[in-house]
């Protein structure tokens, strides 16, 4: 007989043998399946100092108009393009996991048969090495059984987006729609931190686009003062996509002379300017 047993370990650590969230990472950032690609690869390292057992999880990353985060299981329903769309139905992961030995690496293959009736658009979900340790029959001292694999899950690493490109793709930002200025809350005050910006952008398409956010001080006397360059990846979840960024320790707006604050998005360039919008 062959028993096959799956415990899920939340919240704490099993034995001397768990292994750290960081012990086993991608070495990839990122895998894109665009043009007629069909298979890629995953490479893993073991950067710890024991064995380590991993597999791949996907989950989806939700983002929401207001700006807001989440992970999600592949379950969870949000009937929102592109989210509507499971493409890990479309993908096959070989081998199902990987044992690797102490500062080793392996690589996981990837392969995509997309749908023949997918929409053209960008699809996204994100790949998480979920580490788990087999525990073998005589580990586990069962008596009268065959095999006896028992899969803990000890520890979730970050996860990195596969994406899938299909069709003709176009993505557009149409204009800034709202910025505002405002105290962080009270949970997320850090030391030296106050304020965060809201930069509400209306995007258009069913692609990515990117574009460079910028923030400028205007004095009454004529004076700028740049406050942040960051660049940003405006990704096709919806019709407006929001930019939220926490002012970094040392820009106190309430010691700033009179004056207002100038939002500016440029393309990828960084060359030309899209859209600006003032904050009185």
């Amino acid at each position: 007989m062959k028993y096959i047993l799956h415990f899920t370990i939340l919240c704490f650590i099993l034995t001397s043998n768990s292994f750290a969230k960081s012990d086993i990472k991608f070495l990839e950032t990122q895998l894109l399946f665009d043009g007629k690609k069909r298979s890629g690869k995953l490479t893993i390292f073991n950067q710890g100092d024991q064995p380590a057992t991993a597999k791949i999880v996907f989950k989806k990353h939700i983002v929401y108009p207001d700006g807001r985060k989440t992970f999600e299981d592949m379950n969870f329903e949000y009937n929102q393009y592109p989210y509507n769309v499971d493409i890990t139905k479309s993908l096959k992961i070989s081998p199902r996991r990987i044992t690797l030995d102490p500062k080793r690496k392996q690589t996981f293959r990837v392969f995509l048969r997309k749908p023949p009736d997918l929409a053209a658009g960008e699809y996204r979900v994100y790949a998480f090495l979920e580490v788990v340790e087999l525990v073998t029959e005589e580990k586990a001292n069962i008596a009268n059984s065959d095999e006896v694999a028992l899969d803990i899950d000890i520890g979730v690493s970050l996860g990195i987006p596969i994406v899938v490109y299909h069709g003709e793709l176009n993505g557009k930002i149409e204009d800034i729609a709202s910025a505002d200025v405002t105290p962080l809350p009270k949970d997320r005050i850090r030391e030296g931190e106050t304020h965060q910006i809201k930069v509400a952008i209306n995007r258009s398409g069913n692609a990515s686009v990117g574009g460079y956010v910028s923030l400028a001080y205007n004095t009454n006397s004529g004076k700028e003062k740049r406050l942040f360059n960051q660049s940003v990846s405006i990704i096709p979840d919806n019709e407006i996509y929001t930019f939220i960024y926490d002012f970094d320790p040392g820009i106190n707006l309430t010691q700033l002379p009179a004056g207002s604050l100038k939002v500016q998005l440029y393309d990828k360039t960084k060359e030309n300017l899209l859209f600006e919008k003032v904050i009185n």
